[in-house]
């Protein structure tokens, strides 16, 4: 008897060749979803060679593991993306300045900062008190370098705005004006590496921009006036005493939302109307 194979086995390495044999109109890892559609519907076709269905069984192996990992990846990237960015802010569209535990001092001009939102046509709230979550109406909680303890509604409100996909500003000031510790420890409460750092740079400071939006939109020029200095961590820096790395104003992602260190009080009253000071302060509103 020859030991050739028999009849058996080449039915049964048809048959299973058969059930790999790829859509005819499939593309291949041009697009996720034909992909993916071509994986999980091929269909069997009829081959009456057995060494020609083997064959048409590994090319048909080879193609499909190569589609099913580009398909993995572009899926997987897609769903990175979406996650991302496919988050809808829970938060209004207000500003809320709050001004209580010792702060808007020295530069900071509460009453301004209200009157500029207002003429803007910006729904905006003034108060020394926080009580239950304010980002139902307000999209920016704005702490005006306060220097004592703040109260758990106000850290409780700072958490709510950037899980809502809001923004939380972080007005400190130079040197010992600052309130540095109360502001790292919300920071840090919050997940931010930002830090403010009580250090100072006096006299009116010549900044450098870098394009952050929204809210460097409109802005070609800050006016800061007296400086304390950002540690950025795994933040982003906005604005940096040109030819230092000096960083004076910052930013960093958190949670849904953002948050945001000025090192400069002035910018937020005595050098208010000063360069795109203005402007800058305004977007604080767009999300």
């Amino acid at each position: 008897m020859k030991n050739g194979p028999s009849l058996f086995s080449i039915l049964t390495v048809s048959t299973l060749t058969l059930g790999c044999t790829p859509d005819d109109g499939a593309s291949t890892g041009t697009n996720t979803e034909s992909s993916a559609t071509t994986i999980a519907s091929a269909s069997a076709s009829s081959s009456g060679d057995p060494s020609a269905s083997a064959s048409a069984s590994a090319s048909s192996s080879s193609g499909a593991t190569s589609d099913a990992t580009e398909a993995t990846s572009d899926t997987t990237g897609t769903e990175e993306t979406m996650t991302t960015t496919g988050f809808a802010p829970t938060v209004g569209d207000g500003v809320f300045l709050y001004t209580g535990s010792g702060g808007d001092n020295y530069d900071t001009d509460a009453a301004a900062l209200e009157s500029l939102y207002t003429n803007a046509g910006i729904p905006v709230t003034r108060s020394d008190v926080i009580d239950g979550d304010v980002s139902a109406e307000h999209g920016c909680l704005v702490l005006l370098n306060p220097r004592d303890s703040l109260p758990a509604q106000v850290v409780d409100a700072a958490q709510a705005m950037v899980d809502g996909g809001g923004r939380v500003v972080f007005q400190t000031e130079h040197s010992g004006y600052g309130g540095h510790e109360i502001a790292n420890a919300v920071l840090e409460g919050l997940g931010s590496s930002l830090r403010s750092l009580p250090e100072s740079r006096s006299g009116w400071a010549m900044v450098d921009i870098a394009a952050a939006p929204p809210l460097t939109d409109g802005v070609g020029e800050l006016s800061p006036f007296f400086v304390a200095r950002v540690e950025v961590g795994a933040g982003e820096a906005i604005a940096t005493l040109t030819g230092e790395d000096w960083v004076v104003i910052a930013r960093e992602s958190v949670s849904e939302g953002e948050v945001v260190v000025v090192t400069d009080g002035s910018m937020f009253g005595y050098s208010l109307d000063s360069g795109d000071n203005e402007r800058f302060i305004l977007n604080f509103a767009e999300l």
